[in-house]
């Protein structure tokens, strides 16, 4: 029995094909995997890889995956991926291929390392606008390395330059790096996708164990999707607390500059009150110390707010995943893919999917732990300091100094009070941040995945 499209386009030459200038669509359910080991030789490939690249499976296994490169796809383009899967991160980029017919068609693709190999889905690309700028900047990009070449430039030389091409293009729109773009890249994409409202995968399937399969799927995209809505409402959080975090530092100057008007009308005064002078300097250390709380607080909220993109980005990719194991589910039960071997494909997909989501939750939740912690130190160093403050303004109004210091006192009080509502923001939005991901059950997760694995297995 053939698991393969019932009349599969067989080269005469497998990889020497020419492109035509045709072109043919990915449909919106179809999501191919492949994977390669480190030289970038297919393993694994489901039908729908087969059928829109429009080789046999026997010619795609153990074939170089360039077997399918377009010649207008910028070399650039794949260094920058290849530059962050051999770093151990994952990868995305949009990406036209050629079929054996010698037609192109674009996709989506996400790129994950799995041990020692990489396991890549692709998908249709659904946001059309950046898709559109995308494609202009590879044009550009193929042009110059082209005629890098054609001076002389050896390949690898020609690839970095387009690379740094199509890096600057990104700078060009406000992004550090491809790493940088790549983390609004894909969640835009796959909301698109989304919004576009593919077909549930596994409502067709009728077989018990399928059926059984395809509904863990689902159980692990809810899971996933709530996480996701988490993560995005956290993201304005995260927003917000860099834009605390500065206000506080502000109103930390603002105090500092205050006690240091506070020490100099003392240092005037003729007849010093001894009391009063002396116990300025404690206000002032215990200024200090919040001063010493404070600094690496900002620097700690960029950095969550940051690790938490990436989380998304992450998330991302193990919903499409997910999606993916469903969907070659329904393709078993079609008999379009070979039962003998998709247990392992399974296993595949499963295990990238928790590997991502386990890794960053764990790096997430130390982050969010750390940061937590510095905000209760924080808030403890601001009691402390209040405190002493209203003190030593007792001692002023109780040594008749109050006159002395009245174009002080103001200022203390509002910057004391500004900070105190600051410091409480911060940590209820810290709270709100940590709690985004505080009730995601990952043990629950890796029992569903294993349980589908288990399951592939007895097809």
């Amino acid at each position: 029995m053939s698991y393969l499209d019932p009349n599969p386009i067989i080269p005469v030459r497998a990889g020497g094909v020419q492109p035509t200038g045709e072109t043919h669509e990915v449909a919106l359910d179809d999501l191919f995997f492949s994977t390669t080991d480190y030289k970038g030789v297919i393993d694994e490939a489901n039908n729908v890889f087969c059928r829109l690249a429009r080789y046999p499976r026997e010619v795609l296994m153990g074939a170089p995956h360039n077997i399918i490169r377009h010649p207008a796809m910028p070399g650039g383009a794949f260094k920058l991926v290849w530059d962050l899967l051999l770093a151990g991160k994952p990868a995305c980029a949009y990406v036209i291929n050629m079929a054996a017919d010698g037609s192109a068609y674009w996709v989506f693709a996400t790129i994950v390392p799995i041990g020692d190999r990489f396991l890549s889905v692709r998908s249709r690309p659904c946001q059309e606008q950046l898709h559109s700028s995308v494609s202009l900047v590879y044009e550009q990009t193929r042009a110059n390395e082209k005629e890098a070449r054609e001076s002389g430039i050896r390949k690898s030389e020609a690839s970095r330059i387009g690379g740094a091409l199509i890096e600057q293009a990104i700078a060009d729109l406000g992004y550090r790096d491809y790493m940088d773009f790549m983390l609004d890249l894909l969640p835009a994409e796959l909301a698109a996708r989304r919004a576009l409202k593919p077909t549930p995968p596994g409502s067709a399937v009728s077989d018990p164990l399928h059926k059984s399969i395809t509904t863990t799927v689902l159980d692990v995209e809810i899971q996933l999707a709530e996480l996701t809505t988490g993560m995005e409402e956290a993201q304005g959080v995260a927003t917000q607390l860099i834009a605390l975090s500065k206000a506080v530092l502000d109103s930390m100057g603002k105090l500092e500059t205050v006690l240091g008007e506070a020490k100099k009308a003392c240092d005037e005064l003729d007849n010093q009150d001894e009391l009063v002078v002396t116990a300025l300097p404690a206000v002032r250390d215990k200024c200090v110390a919040l001063a010493a709380a404070l600094e690496p607080v900002a620097g700690e909220i960029e950095d969550v707010a940051e690790a938490r993109r990436h989380f998304r980005f992450d998330v991302e990719v193990a919903r499409l995943q997910n999606e993916t194991i469903a969907r070659y589910v329904v393709a078993v039960s079609q008999q379009l893919e070979d039962p003998t071997v998709s247990s392992k494909a399974i296993s595949s997909l499963s295990d990238a999917l928790y590997a991502l989501v386990d890794t960053d939750l764990a790096h997430d939740i130390h982050a969010t732990n750390d940061l937590r912690d510095n905000i209760n130190r924080v808030a403890a160093a601001l009691r402390i300091l209040k405190m002493v403050a209203n003190t030593w303004r007792n001692l002023v109004d109780t040594r008749g100094m109050s006159g002395v210091m009245e174009h002080v006192l103001p200022g203390l009080d509002k910057a004391l009070q500004k900070m105190t509502s600051e410091v409480d923001d911060i940590s209820n939005a810290v709270g709100a941040l940590v709690s985004a991901v505080d009730g995601f059950d990952i043990h629950g997760m890796k029992e569903r995945l294993t349980r589908i694995s288990e399951e592939s297995a007895r097809f």
